[in-house]
């Protein structure tokens, strides 16, 4: 989401986080996620991250033990979901792995802190426009201080129709593809794509996936970062976007 006046993440006092958590606590509840949600933020430089603890559907598995007998145990996981509000462009980045949550979290901080639900917009963040025009060259990232290469590794296309989708995937598709890419690359609507990235401090590569309109997953959350530097110096990012 984006603000159109950027300005500064308000404090969050003791009496709001305890309605926020209410909130989620009502709508995990509803999922049967259950209760018990906690919302927790804390500061880095320009940056707010904002923590979500939650439950999952209570799961039911077989358990050894070591008589040999066999028992079953019923319990709930737990997941941890993460927000980070950028106050130098007012954006907010969400990760999460169900669009309902993104929605969830985006409208009650929208609401409870700035008395607005809509307060971080809805508009799409991402665009794979930069592979469709500019080919291998949409990769570069020699101006990105801490990435030292990019791959494309696999293309999500849906085709419409009876919900076709197609999967393409390559140790390097844009090798794979040489000078044909731009006719492999059209048709049917580019959804999901992956990277494959080498930073600079790591010796193994790391995987990224960008997902339409608005989904980002990292190996480390820390690689965000300098991988959204990137997606904006490339042109992936929608300025505006949510």
């Amino acid at each position: 989401g984006r603000t159109e006046d950027p300005r500064p993440f308000p404090e969050v006092s003791d009496g709001q986080a305890l309605e926020i958590q209410a909130t989620f606590n009502d709508w995990f509840a509803s999922k049967r996620k259950g209760r018990g949600t906690r919302f927790l933020t804390f500061r880095r430089d320009r940056r707010v991250w904002m923590l979500v603890r939650h439950g999952l559907p209570m799961r039911r598995e077989g358990k050894h033990q070591d008589s040999g007998e066999t028992a079953t145990e019923l319990y709930r996981p737990q997941q941890h979901d993460v927000l980070v509000y950028d106050e130098d462009s007012g954006e907010i980045g969400v990760h999460t792995s169900t669009k309902g949550e993104t929605e969830l979290y985006l409208n009650t901080l929208g609401f409870i802190l700035f008395n607005d639900p809509d307060h971080f917009g809805k508009g799409a963040k991402y665009n794979f426009d930069p592979l469709l025009n500019d080919g291998p060259d949409a990769l570069a990232c020699d101006d990105i201080e801490g990435i030292d290469r990019v791959v494309l590794v696999e293309v999500q296309k849906y085709w419409g129709g009876f919900a076709e989708r197609e999967i393409r995937k390559a140790d390097d598709l844009f090798a794979a593809f040489a000078d044909r890419w731009p006719d492999r690359l059209r048709g049917g609507r580019i959804t999901s794509v992956g990277f494959k990235v080498r930073f600079t401090n790591s010796s193994k590569d790391r995987s990224v996936t960008i997902r339409l309109p608005n989904i980002a997953r990292y190996d480390r959350d820390d690689d965000s970062v300098l991988i959204e530097q990137w997606l904006a110096a490339r042109g992936f990012c929608t300025p505006g976007g949510e």
